[in-house]
């Protein structure tokens, strides 16, 4: 099942860097990977402004700025490939023979 989801999540990645390569190199720029902020504010528009003022709201500073801008700058791409690298690296791995 685990390597399934490796699969999976691998598949995942590949498909959004194919997206992102068609939707820059075929209008003629540079390629460049889309955002998680870039992504999930044109898919949710109203949830993404909700969950952004819930969380500016909390009063906590340093939980907007250096942790959640990182985490919404991050290539899209990049979220299953790191999940597939996890489930990848966190496998059983067969007993040697000594």
């Amino acid at each position: 099942m685990r390597m399934v989801l490796v699969v999976v999540f691998a598949a995942l990645a590949l498909w959004r860097a194919w997206i992102d390569w068609h939707a820059t190199i075929s209008q003629g720029y540079a390629y460049r990977l889309a955002s998680v902020e870039s992504a999930v504010s044109s898919f949710a528009p109203s949830t993404y402004r909700g969950v952004t003022q819930s969380i500016q709201s909390l009063g906590l500073p340093w939980l907007w700025d250096p942790v959640t801008t990182f985490i919404l700058g991050l290539p899209l791409a990049l979220l299953p490939a790191a999940l597939a690298l996890v489930l990848w690296l966190t496998r059983r791995r067969a007993r040697g023979r000594g």
